[in-house]
Order: C-alpha cells, then sequence, then structure tokens
C-alpha cells in the first residue's frame, strides 16, 4: 500500500492555500531533489506527532475537568513543553 494518496490540489488550494503555498516555497527555496522535500516532511510528521501526544493525553481531562498535571510541561518526548518547543521552533521558520 502506498503511503502517498493522490490528492486534490484544487481542494487543498480551495481550503487555505496549502498546496500553492509549499510549491511558491519549495521553488523559492529551491527545494527540488527528494532527499530535502523528504527531511522537510519528516520535521513536519514529527511535529504533528508531538501534537497529536499532547491532545490525546489532555482531551480526556478537560472533559472531567480535572487539571493538566505538571508533568505534561515536563522536558520529555511527548510533554506539553516538547510540544510547546516544536510549536516555537516551526513559528521561527
Amino acid at each position: 500500500m502506498s503511503e502517498y494518496k493522490k490528492r486534490d490540489h484544487m481542494a487543498l488550494d480551495a481550503a487555505g492555500g496549502y498546496y500553492i503555498r509549499h510549491v511558491s516555497a519549495m521553488t523559492g527555496e529551491k527545494l527540488h531533489a527528494k532527499s530535502e522535500i523528504a527531511a522537510e516532511l519528516g520535521y513536519r510528521d514529527m511535529l504533528i506527532d508531538d501534537l497529536v501526544t499532547v491532545l490525546r493525553a489532555v482531551l480526556p481531562l478537560l472533559h472531567t475537568g480535572d487539571e493538566v498535571p505538571m508533568d505534561y510541561y515536563a522536558d520529555k518526548p511527548g510533554s506539553l513543553g516538547m510540544t510547546l518547543r516544536a510549536l516555537k521552533r516551526a513559528e521561527e521558520r
């Protein structure tokens, strides 16, 4: 089974310019090699995985009204602190 599916780039653009933004950036930054593009996709996958981990941990707490434990702010993989730093890295780009 393929890792990549054929996507409707027109629909991606209609939803917020998600396709053309990347085509323009890749062209402007001269990202032409598959390895360069794969590295960027891998970095974004890492950020998404961090966010999903935090959401899975925090969302149930929001439904119960419990406070978020302080260890979610710690410097461990999947912690809110690590994810906030990952978001900061993404914003700095």
